[in-house]
């Protein structure tokens, strides 16, 4: 027995040396914190501050040390009105800006509390999730602000910023909440909230949701945005149209443009002149944003274009009046039509015919839930898209495509199944075949996708079991 003790004791004395000498021991710090950046978790980003703990970071006291002394892995400080308030985590806020260095600042403050659902009843007032002493110590950290998202502050909050300068500012999210019914005739001033951030010399991206009525908008004149993301909705006295000039205002630098509407487009505002859109390479049109398309006089670089309508405008002219504007259409080349009425498949199809160059489509039928709504994917379209030999117009349409996705929401029971699964092979199985025209080589799919059913006609082939949506990211506004 005491010589097995002694060989016990023996192995976990060679355990501990091994683990001592181990090769991971032996690594520089700084070589350990690029590791441990490139093994962050998937979703470290969406992490809250204060509330957040890497797993490596407790394997031993020295990687506990360099993820400390890592700032960038604490770049990020994420904080929520109903998870970490600002009022309850003023001592998190000094110790996890003390992480960061001086590296720049994602930042993002949800203090919104309009989600009553959430709350407990009566639910809490900002008083209650607010800090002024914790946003002092944020904001004192404002020349390191890179990217920042500010949603449901405080007004007064604003004022704190005036005279602040922002040198690394490049992406900038503000989100105006809805008010009290006593407070809802009166129009949010935006634009003496930017005037805070007008020593941004970086700003490029400037995402606006509203959720209130807005007084019109003008953006500081130092800006040179070059990304544009404007979201005003959630009641009908919430419109757009207070926002079109400083969208023109900015039509030389834009290269990508997001517009989206919940309420009409009300009365056009009068002495606003159309403006050509020289840069702007990505359009997106949803809902009620459509009619902005009549301020646009030229869009000689648009390489992607996504419409979504719910309003009385035919989408359709729409977008025959972009193409009109795209200079032949041969600089498009992605194209996302969902939510749209199609009575009849010419209705597409002209469209479609006037882009010869395209090589992505996304189509997208209303959700199932949706009443006496007419679906945009029909067989007579599926038939359209498919090539046949015999057809020398079905082979000149789209013969760029590589990229094709159909997704039907629910309306696909509308369809006979014996008739809807094999029209869809056969349009895979015609564009999956080379095939010259003219001694021109005909594009062949390298993606195609539905979501019919747990069936779908897909390629590359999905693996069995496998029913998870391939792109189930959406750029929700």
């Amino acid at each position: 027995m005491r010589v097995f003790a002694k060989k016990q004791s023996l192995d976990a004395q060679v355990s501990i040396h091994d683990a001592l000498t181990a090769p991971c021991r032996r690594l520089p710090p700084e070589l350990l914190s690029e590791i441990f950046l490139l093994a962050l978790p998937e979703r470290w980003k969406d992490e809250y501050a204060g509330k957040r703990s890497l797993g490596y970071a407790r394997v031993c006291r020295s990687w506990r040390d360099v993820a400390s002394k890592t700032p960038r892995l604490w770049s990020r400080l994420r904080f929520d009105a109903n998870i970490n308030c600002l009022a309850r985590h003023t001592t998190a806020v000094q110790a996890e800006l003390s992480k960061t260095g001086q590296v720049p600042l994602d930042l993002s403050i949800a203090m919104g509390i309009s989600g009553h659902v959430y709350y407990p009843d009566p639910p809490p007032t900002m008083d209650d999730v607010w800090s002024d002493e914790a946003w002092a110590l944020l904001h004192g950290q404002s020349h390191r602000w890179e990217k920042v998202w500010l949603e449901g502050i405080p007004l007064r909050a604003y004022d704190d910023l005036v005279g602040h300068v922002f040198p690394a500012l490049r992406k900038l999210t503000i989100c105006i909440e809805e008010v009290d019914e006593e407070e809802a005739d009166e129009e949010a001033d935006v634009t003496a909230l930017l005037n805070a951030f007008q020593s941004a010399p970086k700003l490029t991206s400037f995402y606006l949701i509203f959720k209130r009525p807005i007084r019109t908008l003008r953006l500081p004149r130092n800006w040179s945005l070059t990304t544009l993301n404007i979201y005003c909705g959630e009641c009908d006295e919430v419109m757009l149209m207070p926002c079109l000039g400083a969208i023109l205002s900015c039509s030389e630098t834009l290269r990508e443009l997001y517009l989206a509407a919940d309420a009409q487009f009300a009365d056009f505002l009068v002495g606003l002149e159309s403006a050509t859109f020289p840069c702007l390479e990505v359009l997106d049109l949803r809902h009620n944003a459509m009619p902005f398309c009549e301020f646009v006089t030229a869009l000689p670089r648009l390489r992607s274009l996504r419409l979504s309508s719910v309003g009385e405008r035919d989408p359709f002219d729409t977008l025959h009046d972009i193409i009109d504007k795209l200079a032949g259409g041969k600089s498009l080349r992605t194209l996302s039509l969902r939510e749209l009425e199609a009575p009849e498949a010419e209705d597409i199809l002209g469209c479609l015919r006037r882009l010869p160059q395209l090589t992505e489509l996304d189509l997208r039928n209303y959700e199932d839930f949706v009443e006496e709504v007419t679906p945009l994917i029909t067989l007579d379209l599926i038939a359209a898209l498919t090539r046949d030999a015999t057809n020398p117009a079905s082979l000149g349409l789209l013969p760029n495509l590589t990229r094709l996705e159909m997704s039907f929401n629910g309306l696909e029971d509308t369809m006979p199944n014996d008739i809807l699964q094999p029209s869809l092979s056969e349009l895979l199985k015609s564009r999956r075949h080379a095939q010259v025209v003219d001694g021109m080589n005909l594009a062949v799919l390298d993606y195609f996708s539905t979501d019919e059913g747990h069936d779908g006609v897909h390629w590359p082939p999905r693996e069995v079991g496998n029913t998870q949506d391939d792109d189930p990211s959406d750029m929700d506004m």
